[in-house]
């Protein structure tokens, strides 16, 4: 009868976390929905692949997003590159990547070429492909992207404080293995 009891505990608290990791992931898209109602209308959709960022900058900036169509070994190039200029309003704006491809593999965000800049924040990525999409709140972003040693994710997760180190490096985010995985099921 141990061995029996032991399992069925085993599984109900199973359910329980699911519940709640559900209830969690729920609550957080409702957030992320109620706070950018508006602007969800003005998402790019395309036959390609489009990673649209609800971006917030206090000063004018340029981003610029490069990827890899080959392989997840490939480097990425100035051929494989879309820039993006954001207007350092201090409110949110909506910026629109769009590769004419289906078949981006991986997928690095460089934050900004302005040395002024000391933090952006990040309300969500949404990540489209043939009438699919990825949306990843500002909150975990840092579960789906790994940043270089020039910037900090702040506790949470949607700002990101920008460190130079004294240099002219840029920032970036690139899409995690795990995020690279998943676009690999979502979209293919």
């Amino acid at each position: 009868m141990d061995k029996k009891s032991n399992k069925l505990k085993t599984f109900h608290l199973m359910i329980l976390t699911l519940s709640l990791v559900n209830i969690i992931l729920n609550s957080c898209s409702v957030k992320q929905k109620e706070q950018n109602d508006i602007l969800v209308s003005n998402v790019a959709f395309s036959e390609g692949f489009t990673v649209n960022v609800l971006v917030t900058a206090k000063m004018d900036d340029i981003f610029d997003m490069f990827y890899a169509l080959d392989s997840l070994d490939e480097k990425f190039t100035e051929s494989n590159k879309i820039r993006k200029v954001i207007k350092g309003t201090g409110e949110p704006e909506l910026i629109s990547f769009l590769v004419d491809r289906k078949n981006v593999l991986k997928f690095r965000i460089d934050l900004g070429r302005n040395l002024d800049q000391k933090s952006i924040v990040i309300d969500r990525i949404d990540i489209r492909c043939d009438g699919k999409s990825i949306i990843i709140p500002g909150n975990i972003l840092e579960h789906f992207f790994t940043g270089n040693k020039y910037l900090e994710f702040s506790e949470n997760g949607n700002t990101i404080y920008i460190d130079r180190k004294g240099g002219t490096k840029t920032p970036f985010i690139t899409s995690s293995a795990l995020l690279n995985k998943k676009m690999k099921i979502e979209f293919q």
